[in-house]
């Protein structure tokens, strides 16, 4: 007996759905067990602190990233993929700042430079981990440069990458190109210190975040933006989840942890960016219509750094790394490498990376790098995400088919 052709149709797309979700739980699965049960250290003044580690273990690790998230976020912050990074051999290390997830809050205050010092330091030990590359997102890069500049004098940072991140604001027109007027407002009210008018805007902010779920504020995110990958984060449920419950988690303690978050990045900084040491490379990756942290705020990073690359992405904007995570980190571990090499050239970048040692270039805005690259290669990895994409994208339509074909039969 050979079932209607209906009936194979639907059989096909719950097929289909089911190896999209599969893959979804699979590539999340490292996810939710650090939201279950993160490990934690207690510091030397009694504070919980909160991390978690993703890929290579730390025997087959080649690489330590130590990842700084964004403003709201959280320890679940990360590529979302582990077994890209087992193949790339990253042990990849992210935490809670305190007030955030279930790292406790600092009450009495801190400073930009009491992070490295205090709790990176603290980790490090814990963890044994003695050199590594440290990488910062939007406002994490702020804290990223500050453990640049701590650590790498004494040779640990082996090298940096900075994701749409937040240069320090006490110079001339530190908002150009920040069109957004809500966030224009809000990063004003922090570099004034407003502590009233940020608690009480991140305190509207806690209660959506804690009632949604982390598809919900993802979908949210991405179809806010205006770059392409913003659109792909919105359409992608895996992006979704991802980026929505490292912001639900963020917020796990309510507004005060990210209040106090942007009150710190917004003072004046205890440290120059042109002291980070020379030997410590740091690729500069920027959205070209980013209006969250504008093309300016890379620029001048870029123009101050002793040693840097910027890359500019074309048509992206403030979620980039979400869709192109690969890339920037094989730039960042491994910058001579074939696959590093063979990046490049798919994502017909037309860009001329100057070395190292081309400081001065480099430094003095001589090397700007555009690039067009869409997040996509075919590689093992950047396939199973296309053939995930491509599954969540037509199941409706392959539904409604085997739900039309018996009617026009």
């Amino acid at each position: 007996m050979s079932l209607p052709s209906h009936y194979l149709l639907l059989l096909f797309f719950l097929l289909t759905l089911s190896l999209s979700q599969g893959q979804a739980m699979e590539e999340d699965s490292a996810g939710q067990r650090c939201l279950d049960a993160p490990p934690t250290l207690e510091l030397s003044d009694g504070r919980t602190l909160a991390y978690c580690e993703f890929g290579a273990s730390a025997e087959e690790a080649t690489a330590v990233v130590l990842h700084c998230n964004g403003s709201g976020g959280s320890r679940l912050e990360w590529p979302g993929n582990e077994e890209l990074l087992k193949e790339l051999g990253i042990r990849f290390i992210t935490v809670d700042r305190p007030g955030h997830g279930f790292s406790d809050p600092v009450p009495d205050g801190r400073t930009l430079l009491d992070w490295p010092r205090t709790d990176v330091t603290q980790l490090l030990d814990h963890i044994s981990v003695d050199q590594f590359y440290i990488e910062g997102w939007s406002a994490g890069g702020s804290y990223a440069l500050a453990v640049a500049h701590e650590f790498g004098n004494s040779g640990r940072v082996l090298g940096g990458a900075i994701l749409s991140g937040i240069g320090p604001f006490d110079r001339p027109n530190p908002f150009e190109g920040m069109d957004e007027p809500q966030i224009r407002m809000w990063m004003e009210w922090a570099r004034d210190q407003n502590e009233t008018a940020i608690l009480e805007f991140r305190g509207q902010l806690a209660p959506f975040l804690q009632a949604s779920n982390a598809s919900q504020i993802g979908m949210l995110l991405g179809s806010g933006g205006v770059g392409l990958d913003d659109l792909e984060v919105a359409r992608r449920p895996d992006l979704q989840t991802l980026m929505g419950g490292n912001i639900k988690e963020g917020y796990r303690q309510g507004a005060p942890g990210p209040a106090q978050d942007d009150l710190v990045i917004n003072r004046p900084w205890e440290f120059r960016l042109q002291d980070i040491n020379p030997m410590v490379h740091i690729d500069v990756w920027q959205g070209e219509i980013d209006q969250n942290v504008p093309l300016n705020q890379g620029v001048y990073q870029h123009s101050i750094l002793p040693n840097s690359t910027l890359h500019i992405l074309n048509d992206t904007a403030h979620l980039f790394p979400l869709v192109q995570w690969e890339e920037i980190l094989v730039k960042l571990v491994a910058p001579s490498s074939a696959l590093s090499t063979d990046i490049t050239q798919d994502a017909d970048e037309g860009e001329a990376t100057a070395p190292a040692s081309d400081n001065d270039e480099v430094a003095n805005g001589g090397n700007l790098n555009a690039s067009a690259s869409s997040g996509s290669r075919p590689s093992l990895f950047g396939l199973s995400r296309r053939f995930g994409r491509f599954v969540w994208k037509y199941n409706l339509v392959l539904l409604l088919l085997g739900l039309l074909i018996p009617v026009l039969l």
